[in-house]
């Protein structure tokens, strides 16, 4: 039987949980809750619904941004917002640092690009 990180592509690697983070119990409550994702995810497929010829990738980038900003202005503070540097020095501490091979290399490590800093 395969692992969860062998099936998702990426051999020796596990499946992030909040848990395991180690997170304040908040933090860990605003976190574990899918709606947030889902529902910027909606925006973007209302946002996007009438797109019928996808000319290539950029397009679908450019689309799916459009979607984010609209659903951008929907969001509610995190109760926990303040924990937030917390999560971001463990996703840091998780994620190796050499594998900037994607197009946003410029950031020191993918968790910039999250954080910006």
């Amino acid at each position: 039987m395969r692992n969860q990180g062998q099936h998702l592509g990426r051999p020796g690697y596990e499946i992030l949980t909040v848990i395991r983070l180690g997170l304040p119990q908040e933090l860990q409550r605003s976190l574990a809750c899918t709606n947030i994702i889902e529902n910027a995810l909606g925006t973007v497929r209302l946002v996007s619904r009438n797109v019928k010829l996808w000319r290539n990738a950029e397009m679908a980038l450019r689309w799916t941004a459009t979607g984010l900003r609209e659903a951008q202005k929907t969001f509610r503070r995190l109760k926990a917002y303040q924990q937030l540097p917390i999560l971001r020095i463990a996703l840091r501490e998780l994620i190796p640092t050499g594998i900037n091979q994607n197009p946003c290399a410029h950031f020191r490590r993918p968790i910039d690009m999250i954080f910006h800093g």
